[in-house]
């Protein structure tokens, strides 16, 4: 990925703030065979925390259940799982066929 700054979060879309910071995240965790070059996106803290090192279609499954169920996680809204579901997606259809892991998207 390049190392142009955004000004929000690649999966909720919300804006970085000092109360919501900036924090990298290995799309393919390393921890599961991700790279370390193309493979890092920059999004929030929080939604860093959640994801931790799944991967991104176990987190996707996750997010479909907890709208499903309609289930709050931390200070997630319905809408921002709406925009991290679509999120996901984008970045899976992005990454597909990228030499990015060993991991197949």
């Amino acid at each position: 990925m390049s190392n142009i700054l955004h000004s929000h979060c690649c999966y909720c879309r919300r804006r970085f703030s000092d109360a919501n910071p900036r924090t990298r995240d290995h799309f393919i965790p390393k921890s599961r065979t991700g790279n370390d070059t193309d493979n890092i996106l920059q999004c929030c803290h929080e939604c860093n925390q959640w994801k931790a090192d799944k991967q991104p279609d176990i987190w996707l499954t996750e997010v479909q259940r907890l709208l499903k169920h309609r289930t709050r996680v931390k200070n997630y809204q319905i809408i921002d799982y709406k925009q991290i579901i679509g999120s996901i997606n984008h970045w899976m259809k992005f990454f597909k066929g990228k030499q990015i892991c060993k991991y197949k998207l």
